[in-house]
């Protein structure tokens, strides 16, 4: 008895280890220098730019320029385990890097039908949840076995509720389209037009 669970600790930890989140780094990939260009419907037809400027060591962050024609500030975005997260941004009123109480997941592994996860912000609890996997095509081009990612943001306090969102992300490039659903239309948001991935 004493022998197996010798075995037990030993084999588990090892099995925690080995756990693979590639799949994030596929479908978000961050590096210094890759950037994307977006159209943006919501924007009032105006760009929106993101640019990895660099990457904290220490820290395991990067941090990723934003550029529109309202906004131009940073972000700061981590692998962490089994997500991909926003933990930071910059203030529109101080203009200061600011840590987000509770970080934004973007992305959970496995990136498979099914998977779900929760988190809240701005008085808002946000439910994601892979649809799909998908070929969707935009300005930049036509891409396979994308993750379709359904977002419901819903405000219990007012009992109100945001039109499902859909996020689109191709392997090797990332978020390629943000959609909504309005009275059982699907309205574009933005589309990527543009990008650049460095090889790893």
């Amino acid at each position: 008895m004493r022998l197996l669970l010798a075995i037990c600790l030993l084999v588990i930890p090892t099995l925690a280890q080995a756990k693979n989140y590639s799949d994030l780094s596929t479908y978000y990939p961050l590096a210094e220098g890759n950037a994307w260009v977006y159209a943006s419907e919501s924007n009032f037809g105006g760009l929106n730019q993101f640019a990895v400027e660099s990457y904290d060591k220490e820290s395991a962050y990067y941090t990723v320029r934003h550029k529109n024609n309202l906004v131009d500030g940073l972000l700061i975005i981590e692998y962490k385990g089994d997500r991909i997260q926003k933990i930071g941004a910059t203030s529109s009123v101080t203009g200061d890097i600011e840590p987000k109480i509770v970080p934004e997941i973007i992305l959970m592994s496995p990136l498979i039908k099914g998977t779900k996860w929760h988190y809240f912000n701005n008085n808002y609890d946000i439910y994601c949840q892979v649809v799909g996997i998908v070929t969707t095509e935009v300005k930049a081009g036509k891409f396979n076995n994308v993750i379709k990612v359904e977002i419901m943001r819903k405000n219990k306090k007012k009992k109100e509720n945001w039109p499902p969102e859909y996020q689109y992300f191709a392997p090797n490039v990332g978020l390629i389209k943000t959609e909504a659903k309005i009275k059982n239309k699907m309205l574009l948001i933005e589309e990527l037009i543009d990008y650049t991935i460095k090889s790893p």
